[in-house]
């Protein structure tokens, strides 16, 4: 055994050295790795995929009451800031595993946070955070008295009014404890801002701790701008919470690593300005325009199925919505002018559903009649083999009727067993079975493995699950959130 170990610290070079984070190190298991989904939930690029605060109706005895609903985001740096580890070197980098068995003096991140809204994926709101080692930044979401949203936080957040955009140094202060509205672009509502997704881009590295050593108790620190490229460390959850009825939808966001492997900073001039970083803007050998980034964080988010179960027995008065995002749609159909993978179609993008119960029987809901309109209108709820949104929300429901605020449902057939079952989701093909998504790209990457593309749709899943216990007493709601079931469909080199 003596002799083994030292054969392997002989072939690694040190024992350090051989400790590799293949979803966050320099190549993964092989040359010029591209941007890549990392199971452990930490990176530079974050997507939270859901977030709601309209208020919910629900019974309650013979009553019908509107339940308020918020969400709490917070936002993570895992690097340590325990000064007592030993400072990281090359090989720690170079493996990924910087900030995590060592200390990263520079593991500090400047981060982009961005809210868009559910139809068309219009930016609502973004701001921009500094995270010193070891810090969580948290923010709540909520409808204000005139039921437009608006964000609160005592976390300090970059501040552009006492900060020069393009400065050495930026400042950072608690801005948003008394509240910010969100703004939409011409045309987008407060209902429509209401709900939608959250991306977090990682834009460049800071020094650990802000210039004074460490955070100041009134919210107010200064750093100093290094210029390098942020580490993969950032995390994020989000709590939907309806306090009235007692439940909290709670959920990780999806992490991409390998974003920016450069060096450099992806920040723009202009911290608050245009829709900057954004999926094009990632800094990897071999991907050498914007399009192969986008394709490349589309790759790592990509389901050709998602199977999700239900459960709507009337006992327990169970409810299940499935909510699917399509991230970064509106990159691809900045008009409406089919790119795959996305048809880019006004009516939405096709999908075939098929809904199981427990008795293996299962029905696919009828194709609707096609569009002849100008635009095409969304579809109906009684058309639901498209998803028309860049977040929609589908409850499975026996009588075709939607449940917490979602856009369409889908229903069992009267010939199946309607109180459970679970449906599967062809991203990559119609109701005819004939193949409609796919993104063809030569560039592209799993692990470092050359890829030519893949079936599908960038897609996040989740479920919502519901039940009552007794619709007479208050706070007798409960459920919880599970991430679909997915497949994915990568194309290999040569293939189309």
């Amino acid at each position: 055994m003596g002799l083994a170990a030292a054969g392997l610290v002989a072939l690694f070079g040190s024992t350090a050295v051989a400790q590799e984070n293949i979803y966050k190190n320099t190549d993964g298991l092989g040359a010029d790795a591209g941007p890549t989904l990392n199971p452990g939930g930490s990176g530079q690029v974050l997507y939270a995929g859901y977030y709601d605060v309209r208020p919910v109706t629900r019974a309650e005895g013979d009553l019908v009451v509107s339940d308020a609903q918020h969400n709490n985001i917070q936002i993570l740096n895992s690097n340590t800031n325990d000064t007592g580890r030993p400072e990281c070197v090359q090989a720690d980098y170079d493996a990924g595993v910087a900030g995590e068995t060592c200390y990263d003096p520079f593991g500090g991140v400047l981060a982009k946070v961005r809210f868009r809204e559910a139809i068309d994926s219009e930016e609502v709101l973004d701001f921009v955070i500094a995270l010193s080692c070891g810090e969580v930044w948290a923010g709540n979401i909520a409808l204000n008295e005139g039921g437009e949203p608006r964000i609160k936080s005592t976390w300090p957040v970059y501040d552009a009014v006492l900060t020069d955009n393009q400065a050495v140094a930026i400042t950072t202060s608690p801005r948003f404890s008394d509240g910010l509205k969100f703004v939409g672009a011409d045309g987008v509502s407060a209902a429509d801002m209401s709900r939608g997704y959250i991306e977090i881009f990682a834009m460049e590295s800071l020094n650990c701790e802000p210039d004074a050593g460490a955070l100041s108790p009134d919210g107010i620190d200064t750093w100093t701008r290094i210029g390098g490229q942020p580490s993969n460390s950032i995390s994020a959850e989000v709590f939907q919470v309806r306090a009235a009825a007692g439940v909290s939808h709670a959920y990780n966001a999806d992490a991409i690593t390998r974003f920016v492997t450069g060096g450099f900073s992806i920040a723009p001039i202009d911290l608050l300005g245009a829709e900057q970083p954004n999926a094009f803007d990632c800094d990897v050998a071999g991907l050498g325009s914007p399009e192969d980034c986008l394709a490349s964080v589309s790759l790592a988010l990509s389901k050709s199925q998602v199977v999700a179960q239900y459960d709507i027995d009337p006992i327990t008065a169970g409810g299940t919505n499935v909510v699917f995002t399509l991230p970064n749609k509106l990159l691809y159909c900045p008009v409406n002018v089919a790119n795959d993978p996305f048809q880019c179609d006004a009516a939405g993008e096709d999908v075939r559903v098929d809904i199981y119960d427990r008795w293996e029987r299962f029905n696919t809901p009828e194709e609707p009649e096609p569009c002849t309109e100008s635009p095409c209108p969304p579809p109906a709820e009684d058309s639901p083999t498209k998803l028309p949104y860049e977040v929609n929300i589908v409850s499975i429901t026996a009588d075709g009727s939607t449940k917490n605020n979602a856009d369409m449902a889908w229903s069992p057939d009267e010939n199946l067993t309607q109180t459970s079952g679970w449906i599967t989701v062809d991203m990559t093909s119609d109701y005819q079975s004939v193949l409609r998504h796919q993104e063809v790209n030569a560039n592209l990457s799993v692990l470092g493995t050359a890829v030519n593309g893949y079936r599908g749709l960038p897609t996040i899943a989740l479920v919502l699950q519901e039940f009552t216990n007794d619709t007479t007493a208050a706070g007798s709601t409960y459920g919880n959130t599970v991430p679909a079931t997915t497949s994915q469909q990568v194309l290999l080199a040569g293939q189309s």
